[in-house]
């Protein structure tokens, strides 16, 4: 009799010991869990770029956003150069990615927003300093000032996306080898789910 009840002991103080050093693992975790960074507006644009947005891996951002969030991979951008991503869900949905360059490109749902050539026709009567061109076969509206580039917009599929610089000045040429580069990996994304579908 008291040998089973140095056994149930045994047993209570084993599950005991396991019950406490599960929780402290679990404590342990969410303790080093990376709080998002949430941003409010009027924050600082130098620190917080996307007023309402978070701050999240680029992984995440792909995951969570409604429309596929391509991106540049070559010299002045590529996901082994990201220095920071932004996401915004609500009210105008918006993903932001930084690089190390000082390139900024940042996607959004088409949605209400003009497809390319109507935007930069209207952008261009209202004086605003730019033309449109073509790159990879898309209409592209380069916004650049004295032949400082200062922004590409373009849209692939059912998403807007933009290069800007950022940080530092960068060439219409650089800004458009950029946006060169995501038409390039969208047309390469939509062949593999083509192949995928086939």
């Amino acid at each position: 009799m008291s040998s089973m009840i140095e056994q149930r002991r045994v047993s209570i103080g084993v599950a005991t010991a396991l019950f406490v050093f599960a929780t402290v693992v679990t404590i342990g975790l969410l303790v080093q869990r990376p709080t998002p960074v949430v941003v409010k507006a009027g924050d600082d644009l130098d620190t917080n770029p996307l007023p309402g947005g978070v701050r999240v891996s680029v992984d995440a951002a792909v995951e969570a956003f409604s429309v596929p969030v391509f991106r540049p991979q070559m010299t002045l951008g590529s996901d082994s150069s990201i220095a920071e991503t932004w996401l915004r869900t609500k009210a105008s949905p918006q993903v932001w990615i930084e690089y190390t360059s000082g390139i900024v490109v940042y996607v959004r749902p088409i949605g209400d927003l003009q497809p390319t050539r109507e935007f930069a026709e209207a952008q261009l009567a209202d004086g605003v300093p730019g033309r449109i061109a073509r790159v990879e076969g898309v209409d592209a509206f380069v916004i650049s000032e004295g032949g400082d580039g200062v922004g590409v917009r373009l849209v692939i599929d059912n998403a807007v996306a933009s290069v800007i610089s950022w940080h530092g000045e960068f060439s219409e040429t650089q800004l458009l080898s950029v946006a060169e580069s995501i038409v390039k990996e969208a047309s390469a994304a939509r062949g593999e789910h083509a192949a995928a579908a086939g």
